[in-house]
């Protein structure tokens, strides 16, 4: 099972929120063995949407900013970092999420470095994949 961090951020504001919302609703259930569950965010409506059970044997992945924390880590099997150029990141957000998100670009890179800056989620990572355009290279730690 995936969970992408996209579908739970609260809006433009809600990176920290979205990052204790992950550790406490879905990784610290299930690491003391009960189910998580976590709540999707309706961007549509900008209103909380309908809650979503992960299951204690599933195998799951949590992706997106703020997945990989000093917290989150300590309950999770592994830790992947994608490092991927700022500008190739911001050209893949506008070509999905298009004129949605091209006003809150730069809002977001500002929690997104805050976070950064803060959580260093690289530096807990087991391995790092880097982006190139010659494909990926992975790396231990």
């Amino acid at each position: 099972m995936v969970v992408r961090l996209d579908d739970i951020y609260p809006g433009w504001d809600g990176l920290a929120w979205a990052v204790d919302h992950i550790r406490t609703a879905v990784l610290e259930p299930r690491a003391a063995g009960r189910p998580g569950r976590w709540r999707r965010w309706d961007w549509t409506t900008g209103t909380p949407g309908g809650w979503h059970d992960v299951d204690t044997d599933a195998r799951l992945i949590v992706e997106g900013v703020g997945a990989l924390t000093a917290a989150n880590r300590a309950l999770a099997d592994l830790g992947i970092w994608v490092q991927t150029a700022d500008a190739e990141r911001k050209r893949r957000a506008l070509l999905r999420d298009g004129d949605m998100y091209r006003p809150h670009w730069d809002q977001w890179a500002a929690l997104e470095d805050d976070h950064l800056a803060r959580h260093r989620p690289q530096s807990l990572a087991d391995w790092t994949m880097t982006e190139t355009p010659a494909g990926p290279i992975w790396t231990p730690g």
